[in-house]
């Protein structure tokens, strides 16, 4: 099952059913978050099929038609873990990549939030859900395929 959220740190919730939820992941109209930055988490996958280890992973996009890179920049969770994002690299515009969490069972499949750090320590953005079942994947904004 394949359901759409779209969370962020003001709190509101909207799923794909929501006749104002518009297709906002395009190279140049950015998603909901911080105005100082054009990347976002537009995917998650917190409870892959099968183990959680080595298949929990994150999509990140620069909506930016320049290129830029992530370095110093974060994600954290719920329970303070850390990803740093220098690995994923340089950034063309509008480019996204796939990062994939090395832990097992890192990312809550009962419900977590994990926020995304420039390398100022400024909130860019936060992504909350529930409960995801074997497989789901959250898109935010519609970012998905």
């Amino acid at each position: 099952m394949i359901r759409q959220f779209f969370y962020i740190s003001f709190f509101l919730l909207f799923s794909c059913n929501n006749p104002l939820d518009e297709d906002l992941s395009v190279c140049g109209e950015i998603p909901f978050g911080s105005k100082i930055s054009k990347f976002r988490i537009i995917q998650v996958l917190p409870n892959p099929v099968g183990p959680d280890d080595n298949g929990e992973n994150f999509v990140i996009k620069n909506f930016d038609t320049a290129s830029n890179d992530l370095y110093g920049w974060k994600i954290i969770n719920s329970t303070g873990h850390k990803w740093y994002l220098n690995p994923l690299g340089q950034f063309a515009g509008c480019e996204q990549k796939t990062l994939i969490t090395l832990e097992d069972n890192v990312l809550k499949n009962d419900g977590d939030t994990i926020r995304l750090y420039d390398k100022y320590e400024n909130l860019i953005q936060t992504v909350s859900w529930g409960l995801v079942n074997e497989g789901e994947v959250i898109y935010i904004n519609k970012g998905g395929p």
